[in-house]
Order: structure tokens, then sequence, then C-alpha cells
């Protein structure tokens, strides 16, 4: 083996094993270069410099307080006092009224609601009780005196039209059918009387085509394949476009069935959706709208806008409603002991204007109302109400920004917390999840203008003029004081990095809570007769023991020759620019760089945090560092430095152990390793070889274990370490390298050094493991 080149190596310890870091026969201390790669770390030194530095210019940020609170008293004693009396006696009348008014209207909404469904629910408790005292099954049940009986019902609910489905099961669809045509006199009933009812405006037809069978929207017979038929049976007011009676919703009415499950088999009340809103991601939406509309206009009256906002009640009929109080609506339960069945389903359209309207006084214009039904069906639709009167405003939010602070808002379930006594309705409970209603009133410019003047506005003014007069005096004096307070950042900020670049992040934190703790001591203790530099009995010493690090030495092989006949000036330019690309992988890799002797690197990884990997971290950090050594010089330097500078070679050392690491304090303070796994990574290099990592056993053994069989290859014969005596040593060559690396570049002599390959388990007593 060849003798280490004292002159170019880097050396730690003597014989006697000790393990401090040190450069060459001078024993120097290796000092720590703070070069923690991990941003928030970083982060947190520039914040801590940040608190060092304006700590202490705070004296000048409190008097800058002090002038803004000047600033502040002067405003507020010239306009606040008038304006705020006057602005907050027009926005308190203005609150009260938009909250008296909204409550009002959320109380007389929820009534009109409770007495549309209270009104359907006693309709619904007449029919099954006929059904039941006639002893009629379902669905072969016909309702006499059907339109006198729903026209009282839809002057209480506020109802357009009002009809019935009933569920006819396969087995009884032909006999239903034979039904349905004996049993339709209740249709000439009901176009006899809507021809002398004066509450309802709509179109009378004189004469109608009947069905026979089921059909559907096209109207052709329904095939015999369905899982049951909701067929539509009773209804009024009667505008027979279609045949009046047998039209079946399970094929085709597309606004019940998306609730079909509510009414059936939950029992529960839905309010659907808006019939004809237009959805503009639905490419079918303006036919079904325009078809929506043409179907209601024969229902309203010819000055009433039909297109504005209507939706259905689906009501479930049980067959033992008649024997039923009041459902258990107080815990939204319609599944308790009456084990009554749904039997058909009542339907109720109206508009949301008949909602609405008819609740405010005259003279209580501008109350803007917001209904929007959920995620699930996803639509908005905007009201103003200006009295009694409505004003539909169109779809979506209409409503003013500016007073989305103020508003007032409910689900259709809990409007009856707006009542000043208990709901008076006992029927089923309205679903939670299906199209869930919410209604929210914002106040309008309409109803702020009753309320709010100008008058406030003058003072703000006047205030705003001493405003402008005090800043400009506050300006000049913060113009002398910001210029410096920045020195004094600046000087504050350049002083405290300096300080922390010594030492990592955690020992820079711990000197500094010494620092701090010994300043209280000091404050509170008599000065002792000790020498303050060695009065140190504390024992909060600063130094941690690392089980699992791997060292790294390295130099240039050939730097002495090479630098003695080099002015400092490139010498300096060699090492700077090498060593400053070999920092910014260090960076990259998270690997702690302990110091720079000369041509000497040390660098450490699982120092100052452990990391798993720290074997296989260090090994492709010396790999790339000698790549980019080998680019650099080829180039960049051979042209400024000469062509000789092309025989410097990187010669790398590594062991993997426990190290200790620390600081002694005292004047001056450094950051050290200590150990011997530091001396046997000082061995490895100065054995190694110009263009090679020499790595020790242990840390071979950890490149095996992590996966890294390919990059390890033993060094026939090991060498011979002073203070150690024979060691098996190996070469390390990652796989990103290994296939430029040719045997010029390695400048080994082939007679040197003969490569055999390592086996997957490492034997340490130096035998290979079978």
């Amino acid at each position: 083996m060849n003798a280490p080149n004292q002159e170019d190596d880097c050396y730690v310890g003597d014989e006697d094993g000790s393990s401090v870091v040190s450069h060459s026969s001078n024993h120097t201390s290796a000092v720590g270069e703070n070069q923690d790669v991990d941003p928030a770390s970083a982060k947190n030194n520039d914040a801590e410099n940040q608190r060092l530095a304006q700590k202490e210019s705070q004296a000048v940020f409190r008097l800058k307080l002090v002038l803004l609170g000047l600033l502040a008293v002067a405003m507020v004693g010239v306009s606040v006092a008038v304006y705020a009396y006057v602005s907050n006696a027009e926005q308190s009348s203005f609150a009260t009224a938009f909250h008296g008014d909204s409550t009002k209207m959320l109380e007389a909404f929820g009534s009109t609601l409770d007495q549309t469904l209270g009104a359907v629910d006693s309709f619904v408790t007449t029919l099954t009780s006929f059904a039941e005292a006639t002893a009629s099954e379902w669905p072969y049940v016909t309702l006499p005196h059907y339109g006198v009986r729903t026209s009282k019902i839809r002057s209480l609910s506020k109802a357009v039209a009002l009809g019935q489905y009933h569920i006819v099961w396969p087995e009884q669809r032909e006999t239903w059918e034979n039904y349905s045509v004996a049993n339709d006199g209740w249709v000439d009933e009901v176009l006899e009387t809507q021809r002398h009812d004066p509450t309802f405006a709509g179109l009378n037809m004189p004469s109608y085509q009947i069905s026979p069978v089921l059909f559907n929207n096209t109207q052709l017979p329904v095939p015999p394949n369905q899982e049951l038929y909701l067929a539509y049976w009773q209804s009024a007011p009667m505008v027979p476009y279609f045949p009046p009676y047998n039209w079946d919703a399970y094929s085709s009415d597309y606004t019940l069935m998306p609730f079909l499950d509510e009414v059936l088999h939950q029992r529960r009340v839905v309010l659907s959706h808006v019939n004809n809103l237009l959805d503009r991601n639905n490419p079918y939406s303006e036919a079904a709208v325009e078809a929506a509309n043409a179907w209601i206009s024969g229902y309203v009256a010819p000055g009433d806008n039909a297109e504005e906002p209507w939706s259905n009640i689906y009501y479930p009929i049980l067959d033992g409603a008649a024997n039923q109080v009041e459902w258990n609506v107080t815990t939204n339960d319609s599944n308790d002991s009456n084990n009554s069945t749904v039997v058909a389903i009542f339907t109720v359209t109206f508009y949301w204007r008949d909602m609405i309207k008819d609740i405010l006084p005259p003279g209580s214009d501008g109350m803007v109302a917001v209904f929007h039904n959920g995620d699930q069906c996803n639509q908005t639709f905007t009201y103003q109400v200006n009295g009694p009167d409505t004003v539909y405003l169109g779809p979506g939010d209409l409503h003013n920004p500016k007073y989305s602070e103020e508003q007032q808002s409910s689900t259709l379930n809990d409007l009856d917390t707006y009542s000043t006594r208990n709901s008076a309705y006992t029927g089923l409970p309205l679903t939670h999840s299906a199209c869930p209603w919410v209604v929210t009133l914002y106040p309008s410019d309409t109803m702020e203008e009753r309320f709010i003047s100008n008058d406030p506005i003058i003072f703000a003014v006047m205030a705003m003029l001493i405003f402008a007069v005090t800043s400009l005096v506050f300006l000049v004096y913060d113009v002398y004081v910001e210029r410096r307070q920045k020195k004094v950042l600046k000087t504050a900020v350049q002083s405290t990095a300096i300080v922390t670049s010594l030492f990592p992040n955690n020992v820079h934190d711990r000197l500094f809570h010494q620092d701090e703790t010994k300043k209280e001591q000091k404050e509170t203790i008599p000065t002792s007769t000790t020498t303050p530099e060695h009065n140190n009995t504390d024992n909060n010493q600063i130094a941690d023991l690392y089980d699992n690090a791997t060292i790294l030495f390295a130099d240039l092989a050939g730097f002495t020759a090479w630098s003695s006949n080099r002015t400092p000036a490139h010498v300096f330019e060699l090492l700077e620019t090498l060593y400053g690309a070999f920092d910014t992988i260090a960076k990259q890799r998270r690997v702690f760089k302990v110091e720079t002797i000369g041509d000497c690197y040390l660098a450490v990884t699982g120092v100052p945090k452990p990391q798993k990997e720290h074997a296989v971290i260090m090994s492709k950090f010396a790999s790339e560092c000698m790549t980019a050594m080998g680019q650099l010089i080829h180039d960049k330097l051979v042209h400024r430095l000469g062509e000789d500078a092309v025989n410097l070679q990187f010669r790398v050392g590594l062991h993997s152990g426990p190290v200790t690491a620390g600081v002694i304090r005292g004047d001056r303070p450094r950051f050290q390793l200590f150990g011997d796994t530091v001396n046997t990574a000082s061995r490895m290099e100065s054995n190694s070889m110009p263009g090679r990592i020499q790595a020790s056993l242990s840390t071979a053994e950890l490149l095996i274990q992590a996966g890294k069989k390919a990059w390890v290859e033993e060094r026939e014969g090991g060498i011979e370490a002073k203070g150690k005596g024979r060691l098996r040593t190996f070469w390390i060559t990652p796989m990103s390298t290994k296939s430029s690396m040719t045997r010029s570049t390695l400048s080994v002599p082939q007679e040197e050094e003969a490569i055999q390959t390592v086996p997957d388990q490492i034997d340490v007593e130096g035998q290979f493991a079978e």
C-alpha cells in the first residue's frame, strides 16, 4: 500500500487515538459552519434575526404608536362623536326596521306554509275517511263533489291546481283502466264547478278527450313491464289539454321522480324544485320550461305572469290517515307505530309569489327575498317585496352584495321558530333532504333610502381634513424615524446573521437560551469572586451524542504542488469555486458542512438532524462533488488557472458510526466533532486514492443494507491505518456515476488494485458470509 501523502491529506488524531477534528500536525479543531439546509430552519433564522434587530428599535416603534394614537384621537375628537351619533341613529333605525319586517315576513311565510300543508292534510283525511266509510279499496277511490271541495282548499292553500296520483300495481292495471272509464263522472262535475267559481280565472274548455288506458307524455299506452304506475286521477281546476286522467306520472313526470323515494318510502312531504326555471347546463331544460309555462298558463288570469317560479308539493296519502290525529312531527319521524301504507300522492301546484305577498303593510318597500334549494337541486331566484306586492327580479341571487351582512335566513322546516305561537300543523313532516329550501331576506337601497341620509358624510369630511393636516406632520416625522430605524435594523440583522452562521440552529438556540439565563442570574445573584471564563459549573453542556452518522473527509490530491507556484488569488479562486459548488450540493443533499481547512473539506450526515440513510446521502454527495469538480475544472478553471489544473483530483474517505457534537464554551466557542468515528474517517481519506471514494466496513454495510450493493467494491488487501492496524475498506461508486468513470479518470494503476464483488452480507471478522 502507498503511504498517505502528509502534504495533501487531511489528518486527525495521534497514535493514542485522540479524536478531536483537526488538520495536519496543528490539530486545529473543526469549526462548524451553519449550513442547515432546511428552508424552514433558514426562515426561522431570518425570523430570529429580525426579532433581535427589531428589539433594538422598539423605542422608535413606540414613538410611532404614540403619534398614531394622537392622530386617532384628533380624528375621533372632531368627527366620531357627532358622526357616530347621527350615523348610529340612522343605522339603528334601518336595522330595526329590517329586523322587524324580516321577522314578520318569515313568521307569515311559515304560517302560510303551515296553512297550506294543514289544508292538504285535512283534505287527505277526508279522502281516506271516505274510502274507509265506503269500504273502497285503493286505488279504486273517487271522492264526490271534488270540484267544490278542492275550490275551498285552493283558497286556503293558495294553490293554483290540485290533483291526485293513485298507485296502481301491475296486477291492478286492467281493473283500474276499466274502473277509471266507468267512474269519470267527476270530470264533468269539476268543469261545471269551475265555470261558476269566482276564485278561478283560468281557461275553461268546453270539451275534452278521455284515455281508457294509462298513457305517457307521447299519449301512447304505457308499456306493461313497469314496477308500478302512478295514475293521475281526480284534479281541479281542470284545463284538459290532454285526457284528464290516466296519465302515468311514474313514466312521465320528471319533476316527481327524483322525490319518489322520499314520498313513497320515507313518507315525507316534498316541496319540489321550480318546474319552470331554466337550467343552462341541461340541453333539454329550455323545452321543458316552455312546456311547463304553456301548461300552467291555462290556470292563471290573463294579466298574471305565468312564467314566474312555481313548484309542487307532494303529500303522501296513507290508507290509515283517517285514524291518525297527529303525526310525530316534533322528531320528523313519520315511521311511527301507525303501520299505514302510502296508497296515493296528493299534489299541490303553487306560485312562490303567492306565498310571500300580502304580508307586509304598504310603505314597507324594499325587502329582497332570495330562495335557494340546496346543492341537490341548485336553483336560486329572487323576489322583492314592496308592502303587500311582490316583484320578480329573476333567476339567481340578485340581492345587493353590500347588504350581505344584513340578512335573516331560515330553512322552510325552521320557519316555526319565528312564530309567536306554536304551529297548528299536525300532518306529515316536510323533508329535510330533498331540495332543502332556504329563504334569505336582505334589505335593499329602496329600504335604506327611507332611513339613511348624507348628514354623517359632512362631518366625516371635516374629520378627514383634520386628519390630513395631522398626517402631514406625522409623515415628516416618520421619514426621520424610518431612516434611523432602517440603519439600526440593518446593523442588527448583519450582526445576528454572523453569529447564527457559526452554529447549527439547535446549538444557537441553546446558546441564546443560556445567555438569557445567565443575564437573569446576574441581575439576581451577587458577583462571584471566581473568574467568569472558568465559572462554568452548570450541567447544561451543549453536547449531544449522535449514534448514527457518516463523516466525510476529502482533499484535493496534488493541491500542495499545484499551489506552490500559484498566486494567492489563483489559489483562492480555485478553492472558492470548488467549495462553493460543494456547498450547493450539500444544501441539496441535506449534508451538514463542518468546515474547510486549506484544501480539506469536512462534512457529516446524521448531524445535527438524524437521517435514516445518512450513508447513502453522503455517498451520493461525495460522488456528485467529484463529478462537479471535474466539470468545473475542464469547463471553467483550466482556461484561467492553467492546463495543469486538470491534474487536481478529489480524494474522499467515509466512515459511519457514533459521534459527539457540541460546543466548548469560552471566549470563542466553536461547533466541534469528537470521537473515534472522526479519526477513522480521516484515515479513510488519507489512505484513499485520487479520484476515488474509500469507505470503511461500517459504511459499506449500511449501503448494502440500504439496497446499494452495486455501489460497493472491496479494496483488495485493505489498508494499514495509523493507530488502527489493518482495516478492510471499500471503494464506493454510486450507479449514477459508475458508467462515466474510466481508468484514466481514476488514475489508479491496474496492478495496484484488484476489484472483487462484495457479497450480500459482510462478515465483520474478515470472511465473506456464505
